[in-house]
């Protein structure tokens, strides 16, 4: 399998080859002042990539307005639905698609250099619906017409739903404590939770420091009614800004407990404390099944590893 990863961040730029057996991370100085797509266009023609690969993939650092499949009108189905060659269907999938887009840009503001694309998130039921900046997708389609657009956080929330206890389990006990997960990436923190059937809370907020992840972390606890002693924190493991929020003791239950540095912090966190809060707060390192040659890259984000997996 012959793969290229592009991450496009709001302020950073990064190519992964998997090629064979070898994975190389090429990450791109990024020139302030000019836009995303200038700076990509700059390094197709001053780096060397293949003319094809067997697949590309384009993670975007974006919003995403998750719209339930219930209100995307009737699917398509072997079973006597709209075949995708049935003109109808074609119709159908239109139709669907204004709807999702009218979602988005109801809760979201639409640039006019920005198109809406969608893609579905099986482990949610959910349809993604996320803004793509036209100049960067024409030139990324210009060099690979196959290249895959997806949010940049549609594999950590397929691997998180896999480790919650419900997933799979329509029957799950109601009295399963209900995990809240925290994912940190370019200065920013995406909250969620599942229900039985899919997102509860699904949200991205800029943390420039941890004081304001801390604060963040403890109004969508808040929000979501979850309990102090009953529920948990998952910190998803990736990088120093979660390491700055908590530190790994390994000799408790085999579970990674974090420490929270609540002594430092709690001047600058929410009232009440955080440790007043939550008292169940975990590491989860997603990367444990992974290859080797990929969880070795140290500066790889934990999202570009899961993808490379897959």
């Amino acid at each position: 399998m012959n793969k290229l990863i592009i991450r496009v961040a709001r302020t950073s730029l990064s190519f992964t080859e998997v090629i064979d057996t070898n994975v190389t991370l090429t990450p791109y100085r990024v020139r302030q002042g000019i836009s995303m797509a200038a700076n990509l266009r700059e390094a197709l023609r001053t780096m060397t990539f293949r003319d094809s690969y067997d697949a590309v993939d384009v993670l975007i650092d974006t919003a995403v307005q998750h719209v339930p499949r219930q209100i995307q009108g009737p699917t398509s189905s072997p079973e006597g639905g709209l075949s995708q060659h049935d003109p109808a269907a074609t119709t159908h999938a239109s139709v669907a698609g204004e709807m999702i887009g009218a979602c988005f840009t109801h809760v979201h503001t639409l640039s006019p250099a920005d198109v809406v694309m969608t893609m579905p998130l099986e482990c949610a039921a959910t349809m993604m619906a996320f803004a793509v900046n036209k100049d960067l997708k024409m030139v990324i389609d210009d060099r690979w017409q196959s290249a895959v657009y997806r949010p940049l956080m549609t594999d950590v929330w397929q691997c998180c739903r896999q480790h919650n206890p419900s997933f799979g389990s329509p029957q799950a006990s109601t009295t399963t404590r209900r995990r809240l997960y925290a994912y940190f990436h370019d200065n920013a923190l995406d909250l969620f939770t599942f229900s039985r059937r899919g997102f509860r809370f699904a949200g991205r907020f800029d943390t420039p420091s941890t004081s304001d992840a801390m604060y963040y972390i403890a109004a969508v606890w808040r929000e979501m009614g979850m309990e102090q002693r009953e529920d948990e924190l998952y910190v998803v493991d990736s990088g120093a800004q979660a390491s700055s929020l908590c530190n790994k003791n390994n000799e408790n239950s085999g579970k990674d407990t974090v420490h929270t540095e609540l002594h430092r912090l709690e001047a600058c966190a929410p009232q009440p404390p955080l440790s007043t809060v939550i008292s169940r707060i975990y590491t989860l390192d997603l990367t444990e099944s992974l290859d080797p040659r990929v969880r070795g890259i140290e500066d790889m984000p934990l999202d570009v590893k899961l993808r490379c997996a897959l």
